[in-house]
């Protein structure tokens, strides 16, 4: 297994590629190079960035997927005759298929850039052609492939067999894992989800909410509606909860 920090590395320079390729952009459009190297430090070295950069969690390629669907889409408005080019439909259909594959709601942005796609074919056809399609059509390969022996390798499920809703409640479950005390009505809210001797056995730092997911037979019952209950009655404290839950 690699270390983490040569993950950290990778998704670094990745990062750095892909903001120096927005830059240059910049550049070929008459943008000073002092002009675009103060606006990328600045925006480099953005708290945020730096946060999430040495995280060793499947997000940050998911943000670089982004990233990257997005500086090709801005190429592709600027001249739409990149599609002409074998490699760039190549990365096209790529970035989109690491949107999908990296995260479950990945399938929100896809499907936007398929809508994007067809509007973009119908409006320049006579320059765009059917290229945008046989992007979609290598993409839906490239899923199938995933999907199908790359999954049936590694014995993956496609049901995790949870709430979604789990994380919101993860900070919650760290008071019950360290014996902090919360009131009756936070115990019964809690409750309402799991029982909370399985909120505290399956909490875990840095883990997150995954040992919630793997390999466990949980109760599924109401999630969200303990979700929305906690929302209603303490709705600032319920989202700032949720906003630190990697500390807790």
């Amino acid at each position: 297994m690699p270390h983490a920090g040569a993950l950290v590395a990778v998704q670094l320079f990745f990062f750095a590629l892909i903001c120096t390729k927005f830059l240059m952009l910049g550049y070929d459009h008459g943008i000073s190079f002092k002009t675009l190297a103060i606006l990328g430090i600045v925006f480099s070295l953005l708290p945020n960035q730096v946060f999430l950069g040495i995280s060793p969690l499947k997000d940050y390629p998911y943000t670089l997927s982004l990233l990257w669907a997005t500086y090709l889409l801005v190429c592709l408005s600027l001249n739409l005759e990149e599609l002409q080019r074998l490699r760039f439909c190549l990365a096209l259909a790529l970035s989109l298929f690491l949107i999908y594959a990296f995260r479950h709601n990945g399938i929100v942005p896809y499907a936007a850039v398929l809508l994007l796609f067809v509007w973009i074919t119908l409006r320049h056809f006579s320059q765009v052609r059917r290229r945008l399609i046989r992007v979609f059509l290598v993409n839906i390969l490239l899923i199938g492939i995933y999907k199908g022996p790359v999954f049936s390798w590694f014995q993956a499920t496609y049901d995790i067999g949870m709430s979604p809703y789990i994380p919101m409640l993860c900070a919650a479950a760290s008071c019950v894992n360290k014996n902090l005390p919360l009131s009756e009505e936070s115990n019964a809210i809690m409750e309402s989800a799991l029982p909370l001797d399985q909120w505290a056995a399956y909490y875990d730092r840095y883990l997150g909410h995954d040992p919630y997911y793997w390999g466990k037979e949980i109760l599924q019952t109401n999630t969200l509606s303990a979700l929305r209950l906690s929302l209603q009655r303490r709705p600032l404290l319920c989202t700032w909860k949720h906003c630190a839950n990697t500390r807790m």
